[in-house]
C-alpha cells in the first residue's frame, strides 16, 4: 500500500490554475492599469516602503475582495479591480526589494502572489520570482516578509511550520508553500556546504517534490541564503541523479507488506468498528516509521557517494549567481 500524503491545504492549490486564466482573460480585454478606487494610499518617503505598508495594503486589499465574493460580485466587476490591486501590490515589493541582478536572470520577475480572493492561492509567500534560462528559480523576498507569512493564521495553521523565520528555513515544508505546487516537499538529504555561514546559506537540501512518497530518486536541489534582510529561495534540478541503494528499496518494501497486513487486518473486522480504526491508526503509525527510515537510509548512503560532491558545487554555484 502506498500512503497518500498531502501538505497544502486544499483551498491553497486547487484554484492556482482557475486564478491565472482568469488574470490573462482580464489581461486580454484591456482592463485599465490604474490603482482601483479602494486601493490603500502609499505611505511612502523619498520613494521607499516598508513591509508594513505592504503587509497592510495586502490585508486591505484580501479584505476587499472578501466582501466582494460574500456579495457575490460578478468577476466582470472585481475582476478587473483584482489585477489592478496585484499590479499595485507587485509594484510595492519591487520597491521594498529593489533591483535583482543575478546572473543569468533578465526581466522583471513576476509576483508570486497570483490573487488576492481568501478562498483561493493567497497563502503564497510574498516576494518576485525570477526564472534563469538553466531552470534556477529564484523567490526574492526579505526576512521580515518572511516573518509576517509565518504570523498569518492561515500559513501554520497545519502546525508543520514554525513561526521563527530561521527555524522555518530548516523545514521542508517552508520550501512547499513557498514555491507552490501541487505536490510535497520531500527532503531527502542536506547537502554539505563549506563556509555556510559566511555566504549567507541557511540550508542545502536534496528533494523531489510528490504526491505519493513511495521509494524514488531526488530530483531537485533547494536553497536558502540570507544576506542581510534580503531572503533568497533557489530551486534548480540536481546536476546527477542518485538512485536509492537496493537495500534502502528492499527496506521500505518490506515495511509496507507489513503495514499493508495491519490494513487488511483492519479490514476483517467488519462489526468491529473500534478494532478496525486502531489497525488503520497502527498502519499510519508503521508508514510514518517506514518513510522516516527509508529517507534515513538514503541520506546515510548518498553522503558516500562520490557523486554527492557535485551536488554541494552545484549549491555554491547557485549561490555564487545570487545579488550580495
Amino acid at each position: 500500500m502506498t500512503r497518500r500524503m498531502t501538505l497544502l491545504p486544499p483551498r491553497a492549490i486547487k484554484h492556482v490554475f482557475a486564478a491565472a486564466s482568469l488574470l490573462l482573460l482580464g489581461s486580454a480585454c484591456g482592463i485599465d492599469k490604474s490603482p482601483p478606487a479602494n486601493a490603500p494610499a502609499h505611505t511612502e518617503a523619498s520613494g521607499s516602503i516598508t513591509e508594513a505598508d505592504y503587509v497592510a495594503a495586502k490585508d486591505a486589499y484580501v479584505k476587499t475582495f472578501a466582501a466582494d465574493e460574500k456579495r457575490g460580485t460578478p468577476y466582470s466587476v472585481s475582476g478587473p479591480r483584482e489585477n489592478a490591486a496585484l499590479r499595485d501590490l507587485a509594484d510595492r515589493l519591487r520597491k521594498i526589494l529593489g533591483p535583482f541582478q543575478g546572473e543569468g536572470f533578465a526581466g522583471p520577475g513576476t509576483s508570486n502572489i497570483t490573487t488576492l480572493y481568501p478562498e483561493m492561492d493567497v497563502d503564497n509567500l510574498d516576494g518576485i520570482v525570477y526564472e534563469s534560462s538553466d531552470s534556477l528559480t529564484v523567490l526574492v523576498t526579505t526576512r521580515t516578509l518572511l516573518a509576517a507569512w509565518l504570523r498569518d493564521s492561515v500559513v501554520p495553521s497545519n502546525g508543520l511550520v514554525p513561526h521563527d523565520p530561521m527555524t522555518a528555513l530548516t523545514q521542508s515544508e517552508v520550501y512547499a508553500l513557498a514555491f507552490p505546487e501541487d505536490a510535497m516537499v520531500v527532503r531527502f538529504a542536506d547537502i554539505p556546504v563549506d563556509r555556510a555561514a559566511e555566504s549567507g546559506i541557511i540550508a542545502a537540501m536534496l528533494v523531489r517534490r510528490t504526491q505519493d512518497f513511495g521509494p524514488s530518486t531526488p530530483n531537485d536541489v533547494m536553497v536558502s541564503v540570507l544576506r542581510g534582510n534580503r531572503l533568497y529561495f533557489a530551486e534548480q534540478p540536481a546536476r546527477v541523479l542518485i538512485a536509492p541503494t537496493p537495500a534502502c528499496d528492499t527496506m521500505w518494501h518490506d515495511a509496507a507488506q507489513k503495514q499493508d497486513s495491519v490494513v487488511e487486518a483492519g479490514r476483517s473486522n467488519a462489526t468491529d468498528t473500534a478494532a478496525r480504526d486502531r489497525s488503520w491508526h497502527i498502519a499510519e503509525q508503521m508508514g510514518d516509521q517506514r518513510d522516516s527510515l527509508f529517507l534515513r537510509c538514503y541520506a546515510e548512503h548518498v553522503s558516500a557517494d562520490p557523486r554527492f560532491a557535485e551536488l554541494a558545487q552545484q549549491v555554491a554555484s547557485i549561490v555564487r549567481r545570487l545579488p550580495q
